[in-house]
């Protein structure tokens, strides 16, 4: 990207004193931001973008602050990888990281004049937050550049189960009358837990389940299986915090993403079923014809 300097900022920088200094912004998806500065006091900045929005009036903190070194740029389509430390503490919290409500988060690596704040500010990066690695006291985390999304597989392949997401703009289905308000009704673990529900066995499976209520409120997880038998879920990956009897969630239903079973017979979407289960396969093209035939 091209990098613009205000001339306030470029004249300081091109002379021979030294208060320059860096910020970071980071916004996860609800809004919620972490603002550090490189400065050795907080500084106010106002305006400086993340994720390609202007931020309004934000406090950057020196502390626990920002440590930049070894910021490198190169040129084609390679992603610049930084790496960052985020320390535990303030809006940084070790429940919020393990649920992966920083995952993905927009940031916006900056410079500007520490002495003089009118001078403005100069973007050097800007990208979204990768691997998060837990430490003890902090994060590890990997700052991943725009170019990031030109790294991923966008190509569509032809493949036997459906490929869309249950929902979604290409599968059309409305979810309206598959979501259900569901109440705890006993707890085995933090991954399996009963509920009263007259749906037929995995109607649930595959599915997603959102907390209203409880611990883990504001927290979507797969759910891996549901039982009818004994009305039960058993979830895809344990809750980070407690379940209880009580807690109440949104459940929608699942889709295995088979054309006769789920598409045709569970939903009545077949005519939107992505896949293709009727596409012969390499061998059997590529097979010599029986004699005979």
């Amino acid at each position: 990207m091209t990098r613009s300097i205000p001339s306030g900022l470029l004249a300081h920088l091109q002379g021979t004193s030294d208060t320059a200094a860096f910020g970071i912004l980071v916004e996860r998806a609800d809004g919620t931001r972490l603002a550090l500065t490189s400065a050795d006091s907080d500084c106010v900045l106002v305006d400086v973008p993340v994720d390609g929005s202007a931020s309004g009036s934000v406090t950057y903190l020196a502390s626990p602050g920002l440590d930049v070194s070894n910021i490198r740029s190169s040129e084609g389509f390679a992603v610049d990888n930084l790496e960052g430390t985020l320390l535990e503490g303030g809006v940084v919290t070790r429940a919020d990281v393990l649920r992966g409500l920083w995952d993905g988060a927009a940031w916006t690596l900056f410079q500007f004049n520490r002495a003089n704040l009118s001078d403005g500010f100069s973007v050097i990066k800007c990208g979204w937050l990768g691997n998060i690695t837990p430490r003890v006291g902090k994060f590890v985390v990997e700052l991943r550049d725009l170019r990031q999304p030109l790294q991923a597989e966008h190509s569509i392949v032809m493949q036997a189960d459906c490929q869309y997401d249950l929902g979604d703009a290409r599968c059309t289905q409305s979810l309206v009358s598959f979501t259900d308000t569901v109440t705890v009704t006993g707890v085995t673990s933090t991954q399996v837990f009963a509920i009263v529900s007259s749906r037929s066995d995995d109607f649930y499976g595959n599915g997603l389940i959102t907390w209203l209520t409880g611990n883990n409120a504001g927290i979507t997880v797969k759910v891996k299986a549901y039982s009818s038998a004994t009305d039960t879920f058993t979830l895809a990956e344990p809750m980070l915090s407690a379940i209880q009897i009580g807690d109440t969630a949104t459940a929608v239903a699942g889709c295995r993403k088979r054309r006769t079973e789920d598409c045709a017979t569970k939903f009545s979407n077949v005519l939107n079923c992505g896949g293709e289960p009727d596409k012969p396969l390499v061998s059997e093209t590529l097979a010599e014809p029986e004699v005979g035939a």
